[in-house]
């Protein structure tokens, strides 16, 4: 059997066509909910990944190809809910097979489209001061130029890998370590680590320690603490599990300390929780992260950096976009396929 029944109805019965086109013409707010984005936001990711996605047609080929849009769409249902691939194939009505590579090329494609623009470093010391700036001003903590953590990403137990992948929690992960400014947004994000090593050990692993080393992230120089001469270096905060050190801050350790001591840990908790609810946010929008995910250690790491674009790509305001000229004609034909499947006039 080369295509099975059902799914040789994509189009007249698959949710693409019937479900999400009701929705995107008559109900924007389940829209939202659906993808985890609006209609606009839709359209613009659709015409920054088309390029990467668009495939060549074969007029003797009997199927009707699957378009950027709608391989889009199941790769943002995918990420928004952590559904199995096999749910999302009979709901989509493609091969499972199919949907697997869809995800995996849609999600790398996420990443190579929207990385460069919305997740970078700061590249100089301007760069860094505006970043803490904006900790001084909404957190109340001078000299902060990021708040730094790790998080474990639960996958399924790898083949043969024995207990490399599994962490102090009792469950196979890969290490995802992050840093963002005071508005959520990761700035440096490094994953990919195996689970069973801790904080400490996956910085010491990263590119991020080592730019830190040779110097090369343009970090500013010491400067005045407001309101007084004291000259003081710019800092990370972080949590125990990460060296003290002049470009990184963490609590006073103990309990019994003085008043200075717990006003200053107050403080430096109140800037550290940013990386926390950034953490807390993305895994609230893409819930893949908030269950195992089904797939190799490799495809897990694409999948996590698509959602770490996605989320700063929708903290973004909605700019405008001009449609490529190629890809319009398709579009308005979309247009008019989902009015019609819609019931509009």
């Amino acid at each position: 059997m080369w295509v099975r029944p059902i799914f040789q109805r994509r189009r007249q019965q698959g949710q693409f066509h019937n479900l999400l086109a009701e929705m995107r013409l008559n109900d924007t707010e389940s829209h939202f909910r659906y993808l985890r984005m609006s209609r606009r936001t839709f359209d613009n990711l659709v015409t920054r990944v088309t390029p990467l996605l668009r495939r060549r047609s074969y007029s003797s080929c009997d199927r009707p190809q699957i378009s950027p849009a709608e391989r889009l769409a199941l790769t943002l249902r995918f990420l928004a809910t952590g559904n199995s691939q096999v749910s999302l194939s009979f709901n989509f009505r493609i091969g499972r097979s199919t949907v697997s590579g869809i995800i995996r090329e849609t999600c790398s494609a996420l990443s190579t489209v929207l990385q460069p623009e919305y997740v970078k470093a700061p590249s100089s010391e301007e760069d860094w001061r505006d970043i803490s700036k904006e900790f001084e001003k909404i957190w109340n903590f001078p000299h902060c130029i990021g708040a730094i953590d790790g998080k474990h990403i639960v996958i399924q137990a790898p083949s043969l890998s024995g207990s490399y992948h599994y962490n102090y929690k009792g469950t196979y992960s890969v290490v995802l370590l992050a840093i963002c400014d005071a508005h959520y947004r990761f700035t440096i994000v490094d994953v990919g680590d195996a689970g069973r090593q801790n904080d400490s050990g996956v910085l010491y692993n990263s590119t991020f320690e080592q730019a830190l080393e040779s110097g090369t992230l343009c970090l500013p120089s010491t400067s005045d603490l407001p309101g007084t001469t004291i000259r003081a270096p710019f800092v990370f905060v972080g949590d125990a599990a990460f060296p003290l050190r002049t470009d990184m801050m963490r609590q006073f350790p103990g309990k019994n300390l003085e008043d200075l001591q717990a006003v200053f840990n107050y403080r430096l908790s109140r800037c550290r929780r940013v990386i926390e609810n950034s953490f807390g946010i993305l895994a609230a929008r893409w819930r893949i992260l908030r269950r195992p995910i089904i797939a190799s250690p490799e495809n897990a790491v694409i999948f996590t950096k698509a959602a770490i674009a996605l989320h700063n790509f929708s903290k973004q305001p909605s700019p405008q976009f001009t449609v490529l000229p190629d890809s319009l004609t398709q579009r308005m034909e979309l247009e008019m396929l989902w009015r019609k499947v819609g019931g509009m006039k």
